[in-house]
């Protein structure tokens, strides 16, 4: 769209085969990476690729995006509303619950475990192909993971968004179906800044979880296409 738009508008002005401006792109910019265990992160033409390795000991890989976008309302900053867009896919999901995958925006990593993380919109994979949806305002409101009833494939990527326009109503999309609608994921009470993550993690055992990423990209309202 040309402009923003609310969901009830008749009329919404389009430029057709014209690429959103992206404020931050994980896989475009600067990002970190903090390795623990015999986790492994490559990057391939396209996209990157997040590996839990057999070894039983505790791992982590991750990528966190080096720029942020603010979200807080203590002046003098303003909340800065955005859409998260992404693609990925689950080649090994793991097991017995063991291997976690977390990819959306947080205002931190963490050594071990990305719950643990005071603020966040997360899709959330873990041993079975349900996509789960996920926040936390790093205050007083939590969403726990909750099912969306869409499923991923096996080494098939799927298309998803973090509607945030309204960071008091989160929406989630999975291949452009809101999934979700009534629930209502919040970030209003952030003090942020917020960045692109994505966080695979362990504590022991032997499973093995692999995670491709082909997109993980943010855009903001009042930033001109």
């Amino acid at each position: 769209a040309v402009d923003d738009a609310i969901a009830a508008a008749t009329t919404v002005v389009v430029n057709l085969n014209v690429r959103p401006n992206y404020t931050i792109d994980l896989l475009r910019d600067p990002s970190d990476t903090v390795l623990v265990g015999s986790s492994v992160l490559t990057q391939f033409p396209g996209y990157a690729k997040f590996e839990i390795e057999a070894t039983s000991e505790a791992q982590k890989v991750d990528a966190l995006s080096q720029h942020s976008i603010p979200v807080t309302k203590t002046a003098p900053a303003v909340p800065v509303p955005f859409i998260v867009e992404g693609r990925m896919a689950a080649y090994v999901i793991g097991s017995d619950n063991t291997v976690d995958m977390n990819v959306g925006v947080a205002n931190e990593t963490h050594a071990t475990s990305a719950d643990t993380i005071g603020e966040s919109v997360f899709l959330h994979l873990d041993e079975v192909l349900d996509i789960f949806a996920e926040s936390d305002d790093g205050s007083s409101i939590e969403v726990a993971a909750t099912d969306t009833l869409a499923d991923c494939v096996d080494d098939t990527y799927f298309d998803f968004a973090i509607d945030a326009r309204d960071l008091a109503d989160i929406q989630i999309y999975i291949n452009g179906v809101n999934v979700l609608p009534a629930s209502v994921f919040n970030v209003e009470l952030a003090t942020g800044p917020l960045k692109l993550l994505v966080h695979l993690e362990k504590t022991t055992g032997t499973a093995t979880g692999e995670l491709r990423v082909s997109k993980l990209a943010l855009r903001t309202m009042d930033v001109a296409a």
